[in-house]
């Protein structure tokens, strides 16, 4: 079993089914990340922490000018002739 888990670790699996509680164990310690594993990811984490705020921001910043300009093109079709075709270019 503990050769059978550390092979499907190697193949990039994120977990294993146990048959018996017996296996539990075996599983659990191997899946279960050592210490300098959990830093050299939380080091990681900071280390991009500005990059991802302003990849959210940019997201963020595109999702709500898509909003605005979906919700002003529906706006226009709801309003149909009520909006004369020069208030529409602007």
């Amino acid at each position: 079993m503990r050769n059978d888990t550390k092979e499907a670790i190697s193949l990039g699996f994120e977990g294993k089914y146990a048959i018996s509680p017996r296996q539990v164990g075996i599983i659990n310690d191997l899946f279960t990340p050592q210490p300098a594993e959990i830093e050299r990811m939380r080091k990681y984490a900071e280390a991009n922490e500005e990059a991802d705020r302003r990849r959210k921001e940019l997201a963020d910043a595109r999702n709500e000018a898509d909003s605005l300009i979906y919700n002003t093109e529906k706006l226009l079709k709801d309003l149909g002739d009520k909006v004369t075709a020069s208030e529409k270019v602007q």
